[in-house]
């Protein structure tokens, strides 16, 4: 056994063995039993090499994955946690990890992208390390549909096609508003996974219940437009408390879907779609009911085939921004209504 490998078997049993670059705060967590059970399956029982949590912004998928990894690090040999935020170049970025795990190579300046990748695999292949990667989105592009990369993030593509594609015993755990191509192409296999991250349900009540906003048999009409979205019903509770006294009826009597400072968040969303993908929200926005594709190409000024739409409706269901409603007269699509509300202020 080499030198480094002996290093980190006489530090595995410390804190050592983990490294975060980034810890989110979790101190306050609203219950996800379920979905922490079904990620607790596919890491540690079925063994997935790649997950992914996708979802809207404010979700809680950062707040998700870093519960889940805190639950089931015992069973690895090492926990480390990234954050894609910053923007660090793939050679960056790998020459990071592999000097956390003592096995960077002396001549690292002459090593290639996909040599060092080959060096991290061959390390995921003799150990089981617990990998998270928060905020892939950052490395992703804007202005077309989703699961490109930016120019110059590109060896982020193959460092992950090779994560889900090669033979290890690691996990890697990745957070994004987007699902990632080569993930959702075989999210139905034993290694890789994608779980969209939904609102919450009944927990949903707690938060509402910390910002001690009155009336509570109304709050379940508030976690049902705002969609149970954490985010969401913080800056909302915080603007019922700050306007109206914490009272959700005089909020309420408004008649009015009120966004406040989701806004931003959103409009970081919304930036990153093509200007197709705009134009097919924006007529979804301003129906006044779910419609079908044949509905959607008759309410869209563009000239596209069926095909065509069909493509920006897949990128759109994997950035979650789209609703999808079954019928007699089979599949209809609309909008989260925070969605639809920014579309139809700010879309074309």
């Amino acid at each position: 056994m080499s030198t480094y490998l002996l290093a980190f078997k006489v530090k595995e049993k410390t804190d050592d063995n983990e490294s975060w670059d980034s810890k989110p705060d979790i101190s306050v967590f609203y219950d996800r039993t379920d979905e922490i059970a079904i990620l607790k399956q596919w890491a540690l029982t079925e063994r997935c090499r790649s997950i992914v949590l996708y979802g809207l912004g404010g979700i809680g998928k950062t707040s998700l994955a870093a519960k889940l990894a805190l639950e089931i690090k015992d069973e690895f040999e090492c926990l480390i946690w990234r954050s894609l935020r910053n923007q660090p170049s793939v050679q960056v970025f790998l020459a990071d990890i592999l000097d956390f795990l003592n096995c960077l190579p002396a001549d690292q300046c002459l090593q290639t992208t996909s040599d060092k990748i080959s060096k991290l695999i061959n390390y995921f292949q003799q150990h089981r390390c617990l990998l998270v990667l928060d905020d892939v989105q950052a490395v992703l592009s804007s202005g077309e549909l989703s699961g490109h990369y930016q120019p110059g993030f590109e060896g982020y593509g193959e460092l992950l096609r090779r994560l889900e594609e090669e033979t290890h015993q690691s996990c890697v755990v990745l957070t994004s508003w987007e699902n990632l191509r080569q993930i959702s192409r075989v999210s139905n296999s034993t290694s890789a996974r994608s779980y969209r991250v939904e609102g919450l349900d009944a927990a949903a009540k707690a938060i509402l219940a910390n910002e001690k906003l009155a009336d509570e048999h109304l709050w379940d009409e508030l976690i049902t437009a705002y969609r149970g979205n954490p985010l969401a019903l913080r800056i909302i509770a915080f603007s019922i408390q700050e306007l109206f006294g914490g009272s959700v009826t005089e909020f309420l009597e408004q008649n009015t879907f009120f966004l406040g400072d989701l806004e931003y968040s959103l409009h970081q969303q919304f930036e990153r779609l093509s200007i197709l993908e705009k134009e097919v929200l924006t007529c979804l926005a301003l129906a006044e009911y779910p419609l079908k594709v044949a509905e959607i190409l008759g309410g869209i000024t563009s000239q596209i085939s069926t095909s065509e739409l069909l493509k920006i409706l897949t990128s759109l269901e994997r950035r979650s921004l789209l609703e999808k409603t079954r019928s007699d007269d089979g599949t209809r699509f609309t909008l989260q209504p925070t969605v639809a509300k920014y579309a139809k202020k700010y879309g074309q």
